[in-house]
């Protein structure tokens, strides 16, 4: 069905890097019981950790699910941008 990459970056955080669900099972529905086991299992192992994650703005899908279902549990939620140029 798919997985997550996870890593610690720093003795109490667990940064969820990346997810995959492969795209015959896609609905959001998958990732988002994919992540929530993730994060069960964080709770269950590594008590009074605190997890971090990245979505994509254009995840139009992800970033109504991080506002509607997450932000009531979450610190934060923090923007950031990038720049990019193709040098010739």
């Amino acid at each position: 069905m798919g997985w997550i990459i996870t890593h610690r970056t720093a003795p109490d955080t667990i940064r969820y890097t990346q997810m995959f669900v492969n795209p015959k099972s896609q609905p959001l529905s998958r990732s988002t019981l994919l992540l929530a086991r993730a994060i069960q299992l964080q709770v269950e192992n590594l008590p009074h950790t605190k997890g971090t994650f990245r979505v994509d703005i254009d995840n139009t899908p992800m970033v109504k699910f991080v506002h509607r279902r997450l932000k009531p549990y979450l610190d934060e939620i923090r923007y950031a941008w990038s720049v990019t140029k193709v040098l010739s």
